[in-house]
C-alpha cells in the first residue's frame, strides 16, 4: 500500500540514479522502500549510508533480528516480512 509512488532509475534524479542502481545491483532487484526515498536523494543517501554502518557492525543474525524487531514495532508488514526472511537465511 503505496502513498507516494515509487521511481525507478530512468524517472529519479540524477543524484538518487546511482544510488538507485547500486541498491538494485547489492539485492538483485529494486526495493520499493528505496525507491519512494528517491524523491528526496539526500534522505536516500543518509539511509544507505546507515544500512551500510549496521552491515559493517552488526553479525548478520543481531543485524536482520533489530529490523524485524523494529518493524514488528513500526508496524510495517513490507519490511517485517522482508527481514523475517533475512533473517532466516542468516540462521
Amino acid at each position: 500500500m503505496t502513498y507516494v509512488k515509487p521511481l525507478d532509475q530512468n524517472s529519479a534524479g540524477d543524484s538518487a540514479k546511482p544510488i538507485l542502481a547500486a541498491i538494485e545491483k547489492r539485492f538483485g532487484q529494486s526495493l520499493e522502500i528505496f525507491d519512494v526515498m528517491a524523491h528526496e536523494p539526500s534522505i536516500l543517501e543518509g539511509i544507505v549510508k546507515v544500512n551500510e554502518g549496521l552491515h559493517e557492525s552488526l553479525p548478520g543474525k543481531l543485524r536482520e533480528l533489530a529490523y524485524v524487531l523494529s518493524s514488528r514495532i513500526n508496524e510495517c508488514g513490507y519490511c517485517s516480512h522482508f527481514h523475517s526472511k533475512a533473517a532466516l537465511q542468516e540462521a
